[in-house]
């Protein structure tokens, strides 16, 4: 059951970002950029929102920089033992409904679940009214067909039905998300979309209301664009030059009008972590870029390398004598290169990053040769990355390889 409820809601996903994406096209076409939701599905996810500040809001003049970017990073530290289940299954169903009630799918009144597969929306004749007929087999494989109802219906009986076993009693979880299901990290996930979206919703009715004072109209669209750099990776969210985020992080604030309130119930306890001109999120660390200050781009960061994990012994890679496939285990280099490119922004620090992995796995036993052509095989498969040319980038992915080498003696 948590299975088919992570794919119902993993398919809503796209339509979320169609939800926000309307609520700012109402406050103009300077922010009609903003067309997703907050939720993250990676780390790469996050890279639009630079390239947005990079275009559209970073001065371009390295002598005067006009605006200077202040991140933050944020975390809820006690999301999911921390939220009430009646307050979890209203504002999941509550976006569910939204979705339902869009122009897209106001015809529709169920959606049609494959897993791993798109999900397909269905019309009134479509979803059978019998409900042994909404499961079955047919040429793109087994289905399940939900409408609102018993979508509310299955999130209704997991939550009601989470059971530990603790101290030799069985006790039953009636507050926090059912931790360890499939579903859990989905539901954490829309459940802080609908505060989001909310939020959102009510800085737009403060701005289109025209009994508003104008400062009040004018103050509400600017903290909704500043909001318009944001994403969120489950229970870590970070943002972009917004100087409104610690005057609204909760809904019992209120900024300057008492209808421009927070986002966040208190219970969740959400703490600032990183602020200033570069933090580290998740996999990367955003900073300005050098000599232009007022660019942002990404680097690798490693959680490893930062204290108190600095003292544990992780293994990073499994050695050559692993018994695994060689394969799986050469196709660390091909994984790891993929990885880089989609979440690097600076040319140096990616090649510093392959030539790494082939260093680390060169000390397990590796063959170096071998990793060498796999790295220039994946050059070639790109016309241009990062402004270079693919011989040029594996040149120098070998030279920073060679020179680490060296100064290790290991060659």
């Amino acid at each position: 059951m948590g299975s088919t409820l992570r794919s119902i809601l993993y398919a809503f996903l796209p339509e979320l970002d169609a939800v926000f994406g309307a609520v700012y096209r109402n406050i103009g076409a300077d922010a009609a950029w903003v067309a997703r939701s907050w939720i993250l599905k990676n780390t790469a996810a996050f890279l639009p929102v630079l390239e947005v500040w990079n275009t559209q809001y970073a001065c371009y003049s390295s002598s005067a920089p006009l605006l200077a970017a202040c991140e933050f990073a944020c975390d809820f530290a006690r999301l999911y033992t921390n939220i009430p289940h009646t307050d979890l299954l209203d504002k999941v169903m509550q976006l569910i409904h939204t979705v339902f009630e869009m122009d897209a799918h106001k015809d529709h009144v169920g959606i049609k679940i494959r897993e791993k597969k798109h999900a397909v929306w269905l019309k009134v004749q479509h979803v059978p009214v019998d409900l042994t007929r909404r499961s079955g087999r047919d040429d793109g494989g087994a289905f399940l067909i939900f409408d609102v109802c018993m979508i509310r219906e299955w999130l209704t009986f997991v939550l009601s039905n989470m059971f530990m076993q603790f101290g030799g009693k069985l006790r039953r979880q009636d507050v926090g998300a059912p931790m360890g299901t499939n579903c859990a990290s989905n539901l954490a996930n829309f459940y802080l979309a609908a505060y989001e979206l909310r939020f959102l919703v009510g800085l737009l009715h403060v701005h289109l209301d025209q009994s508003q004072p104008s400062w009040a109209r004018v103050l509400a669209a600017h903290v909704m664009k500043a909001f318009g750099l944001s994403g969120r990776f489950i229970d870590d969210l970070a943002t972009i030059n917004n100087p409104y985020l610690r005057h609204l992080l909760y809904e019992d604030q209120a900024f300057h009008h008492p209808l421009i309130r927070g986002i966040y119930p208190r219970v969740l306890e959400l703490k600032v972590i990183m602020e200033g001109p570069s933090i580290n999120y998740m996999d990367v660390t955003i900073g300005p870029v050098p000599g232009r200050p007022n660019r942002l781009a990404t680097t690798l960061f490693d959680k490893r390398t930062v204290y108190p994990l600095t003292k544990l012994r992780i293994i990073r890679f499994p050695h050559i004598s692993s018994h695994i496939s060689d394969l799986a285990k050469y196709g660390i280099v091909i994984s790891q290169f993929h990885r880089f490119c989609s979440i690097i922004m600076r040319r140096n620090n990616f090649i510093h990053a392959v030539a790494d992995v082939v260093q680390a796995l060169y000390v397990k036993g590796y063959d170096v040769p071998r990793m060498v052509a796999l790295v220039r095989r994946q050059c070639r498969r790109h016309n241009e990355l990062y402004g270079t040319l693919p011989r040029h980038l594996f040149v120098a992915i070998v030279d920073a390889l060679q020179a680490r080498l060296h100064r290790q003696r290991l060659i």
